[in-house]
């Protein structure tokens, strides 16, 4: 089955000019440098609802994962034949995604 993940467009960029990135920039980079922890600690935790959303679905379904972190879910609805598309503003997580 196909996977395609993509980075979401959003610019780092300062407010006010006081050298403070903005809240989603922010976010980005600390999700990215805690991107293998965070697929650590968090893989597990929605195995079961994921698992029943795929399987509720007639396949192969079209899938987007909007916020799709490091693919997890992706590859759970491969398995189930489903098509799959994912989008994230983090680069180490897209990366990670399309491994």
């Amino acid at each position: 089955m196909q996977r395609q993940v993509r980075i979401g467009g959003v610019k780092s960029r300062t407010t006010s000019g006081r050298g403070q990135l903005d809240p989603v920039a922010e976010s980005v980079a600390v999700y990215s440098a805690r991107a293998d922890d965070y697929a650590a600690v968090h893989a597990p935790k929605m195995a079961d609802r994921v698992e029943r959303f795929a399987m509720s679905l007639p396949a192969p379904s079209l899938i987007l994962d909007a916020g799709c972190g490091p693919g997890r879910d992706l590859a759970r609805f491969q398995t189930y034949e489903h098509v799959v598309r994912g989008v994230d503003l983090n680069p180490v997580f897209v990366a990670m995604a399309n491994a």
